[in-house]
């Protein structure tokens, strides 16, 4: 309909959603090419490709040259929400704890204390075994994400993380309860994906947790339940 700046609009609620999501911001830059606006395309695509690359590159545990791809992601756009998470997040793969902290402090000076940079920054206090703030920061997470959870539990990105903050906070039986409601349901296996994604990070920080690596055998090959259920909480 050549409607480029509704266009433009609907790939923003996209990257508000997910800001991996390397066609919209694909998508964006093909707009902003027929609107003629070419610094923004260079832009876009620029983010797109080293986000891509990064990504890439994380799936091969290949995680000093993936942070330099979000160095270059920073360095065109120093507010990219994507580039300050995923970079904590190697720092974290890498026993960087105290680089990871200071990209979380970073982030929160841009307003970006949300509960995933939360339970990020809690993991890097449990690995640098100061647990008074892991556990307040794991609770803060749980804080922001349970009322998402409880307006709208088929946001499953935001279920999936809760259980996993669950999961870290060590309360093993309702993250056990948030992962068998998810696979009980008709779910994307994309999101089945990107939650044994992020438990295998987790693995990677905390090797012999043996907890997530049963809900990690679970989530790759579900098993029939006797009883499925939405959990409650009081």
């Amino acid at each position: 309909m050549k409607r480029y700046d509704d266009a433009i609009t609907c790939f923003d609620k996209a990257l508000e959603i997910n800001p991996l999501f390397e066609y919209a911001w694909a998508g964006q830059g093909n707009m902003m090419s027929d609107l003629k606006h070419y610094e923004e395309i260079i832009t876009c695509f620029d983010k797109d490709a080293w986000t891509a690359r990064g990504n890439a590159l994380r799936n091969l545990k290949r995680y000093d040259e993936a942070i330099i791809c979000y160095d270059k992601a920073l360095e065109i756009n120093p507010l990219f929400k994507p580039a300050w998470s995923n970079r904590i997040l190697y720092y974290l793969m890498l026993q960087q704890y105290n680089k990871a902290l200071e990209d979380l402090n970073r982030a929160i000076e841009l307003k970006e204390d949300n509960d995933w940079n939360l339970y990020l920054s809690a993991l890097a206090y449990k690995a640098l075994n100061q647990p008074d703030k892991a556990q307040t920061d794991f609770a803060n997470a749980v804080k922001l994400a349970k009322p998402k959870y409880e307006e709208n539990p088929q946001d499953w990105q935001n279920t999936l993380n809760l259980a996993l903050y669950y999961l870290a906070f060590d309360d093993i039986s309702t993250a056990k309860q948030l992962y068998e409601f998810v696979i009980s349901q008709d779910v994307l296996q994309g999101y089945i994906d990107m939650a044994i994604r992020d438990l295998d990070d987790f693995l990677t920080v905390f090797p012999n947790h043996l907890e997530a690596q049963a809900i990690r055998i679970l989530l790759d090959e579900p098993i029939p339940l006797i009883t499925f259920f939405e959990p409650r909480y009081e």
